[in-house]
């Protein structure tokens, strides 16, 4: 098929596809994309979200499981985030290719790193070793600024986690960091959710994440936006 007809065929399968969130997006996700999560806040000041998970089937995103109640920022959503300002950031991200958790495993097919005293994941933008996860051990002081206590002091909050690959590659110095779709309790989703996206109050999408990370066709893709961002053509939705 020559590249222009291939094109055109393309853009009707897209024009097929039934009207969500997910099939307009602006900005899809990759074409290799097979399963995603979406979070969407009605304003880009609202701290709660609505989360959604989809499958790809015949080129078109179709709804897996939700909608769900989210948390955001305490700032809401932002295209230019920064470290501290308490926002999530927007767009599409990977998630990232290891999961970690206070809980044993639940049966990921990610690696899965069990969580213990002394591991931390790095928010001081002067560091080397910005934005990464560091075992430093229990009782050692880090070589690096924190400004929160160590992951494995909230085990329930963090009994699983996942990491969005929001500024890894490359990592740019102060533009945010511990992006930790994580589970959270009403004693401590404040604390979690900023800057951190998104902490659900149900485990959900990361407990539907998790499910489904057990079958080699994992969810690869995590989009939060708001009704106005990211989002074209408006069409009605089903």
């Amino acid at each position: 098929m020559f590249p222009a007809v291939q094109l055109a065929a393309l853009a009707l399968g897209a024009a097929s596809c039934p009207a969500n969130l997910a099939n307009d997006l602006a900005t899809p996700p990759p074409t290799a994309s097979r399963q995603l999560i979406t979070v969407e806040a009605a304003t880009s000041r609202a701290t709660y979200a609505t989360a959604r998970a989809w499958v790809r089937r015949d080129g078109c995103w179709m709804k897996a499981g939700g909608p769900y109640t989210a948390r955001v920022g305490r700032n809401g959503v932002r295209t230019n985030k920064r470290e501290a300002d308490g926002a999530t950031p927007a767009g599409t991200f990977p998630i990232g290719g290891t999961m970690y958790g206070n809980s044993r495993s639940p049966g990921v097919s990610y690696p899965y790193v069990r969580l213990r005293c002394g591991d931390w994941w790095v928010e001081d933008s002067m560091s080397p070793a910005y934005n990464t996860f560091q075992r430093v051990g229990c009782g050692r002081k880090p070589p690096f600024k924190v400004t929160t206590p160590d992951l494995s002091t909230s085990p329930r909050a963090y009994a699983h986690l996942a990491v969005i690959e929001y500024n890894m590659h490359p990592v740019v110095s102060g533009r945010g960091s511990r992006d930790l779709p994580a589970r959270s309790d009403r004693k401590s989703d404040e604390r979690l959710c900023q800057p951190a996206p998104p902490c659900s109050r149900s485990r959900a999408p990361l407990a539907r994440t998790r499910r489904a990370t057990r079958d080699r066709d994992r969810y690869d893709r995590l989009v939060t936006t708001t009704e106005t961002q990211l989002v074209h053509p408006p069409r009605p939705r089903s």
